[in-house]
């Protein structure tokens, strides 16, 4: 078995840990990467130069050309857990096949997922992952990732990888690295984060994040970030006013983000708790002319009254998403913010 696969016994139950980097999950899916790794290793000593990692798995029947569609190659859930099992499995047992196999499974991986870019970076990490950021799997996936991240950044939608993200980064110096998700432990973030700085690569964040998730967030990023846009929702509508606001605070990567902008979609909220909210999260004190917020609202949301109720400052913009103003004009709105000490601020209405 791999190394990176590890299993106990629990309360009389399969229990099983994340080891290294990915949880694996399913004993099933990793016995049929053992099967697909021998008829690998059986190629490669047939035939100089071996079969293609997509004709393996075709000849154990794990692909058919009902998986074709468009010239893409449409994986299920199942296979695709089996794929990521591969290369650990290799890397621990036969490394010189692996290194013979890799650009072909890099070369499958990206004909696998061009069509999502959200998931097509992430799983082209993952044999990097597994194989402990192996020399030749990093320098084989850099050759075919160049165009493509230079192109169009690079997105991640996961955070398990972060670990391999510095030495790739290195490699490629995409013009921009994009993140869809926080990790919980900000460590390894911040040595993405210092590499990217080093090579004048630009960092955003653009995530959606619940009220309820804001307490689990801990830590803090010390290497600045050029962007962070982050929607703040809730789960459901049912407790919206019960909901403890006490708990909030500032996620700590606004802290260092140059540009933030949020955005709050609580309409469900009386304007007084939505001014509630957006006064614990947004962080006080923050550079002049960095702070963007944009607030959806009901109908029966009061502007002038969410303005009066806001502490945050100082501000950028202010936009309010409702069908038509309240009766208070731009011009009255911006003289109330700068009475408030809110900045002189750029205040829109969008909808109407």
């Amino acid at each position: 078995m791999s190394s990176y696969f590890s299993i106990k016994l629990t309360r009389k139950h399969l229990d099983f840990e994340k080891v290294y980097c990915y949880t694996h999950r399913s004993m099933q899916e990793f016995a049929v990467a053992g099967v697909v790794c021998d008829d690998i290793i059986l190629s490669s000593t047939r035939q100089k130069g071996g079969n293609s990692f997509e004709l393996v798995l075709r000849s154990v029947g794990l692909l058919s050309p009902e998986d074709e569609r468009e010239g893409n190659v449409i994986l299920s859930q199942e296979l695709l857990e089996v794929i990521f099992y591969v290369p650990g499995i290799l890397y621990s047992t036969e490394r010189n096949v692996l290194y013979e196999f890799i650009d072909d499974i890099h070369d499958f991986y990206m004909l696998a997922w061009d069509l999502s870019l959200e998931r097509f970076v992430d799983n082209l990490l993952i044999p990097c992952a597994e194989t402990r950021l192996d020399r030749k799997v990093l320098k084989s996936l850099a050759s075919r990732l160049k165009d493509k991240v230079a192109r169009d950044g690079m997105l991640i939608s996961k955070t398990e990888s972060l670990f391999v993200l510095p030495s790739l980064l290195s490699k490629l110096q995409p013009a921009t690295i994009k993140f869809c998700e926080v990790p919980r432990d900000l460590s390894e973030l911040n040595v993405t984060l210092q590499v990217a700085n080093q090579h004048s690569i630009r960092t955003e964040f653009d995530l959606i994040i619940y009220l309820a998730d804001f307490p689990e967030f801990s830590g803090r990023v010390w290497h600045p970030l050029d962007q962070l846009a982050m929607d703040v929702c809730r789960y459901d509508t049912s407790d919206a006013e019960e909901q403890d606001l006490e708990s909030l605070c500032p996620i700590s990567l606004e802290e260092s983000a140059k540009e933030l902008k949020l955005t709050y979609q609580m309409q469900e909220l009386s304007g007084d708790r939505l001014a509630q909210v957006i006064n614990r999260t947004v962080p006080m004190n923050r550079p002049e002319g960095t702070t963007d917020l944009y607030v959806f609202l009901s109908a029966e949301h009061r502007i002038k009254r969410i303005i009066d109720s806001l502490m945050v400052r100082p501000l950028r913009s202010l936009t309010f998403d409702k069908s038509e103003p309240d009766g208070d004009s731009i011009q009255d709105l911006r003289r109330r913010c700068l009475e408030k000490g809110l900045g002189d601020l750029d205040i829109q209405y969008i909808g109407f």
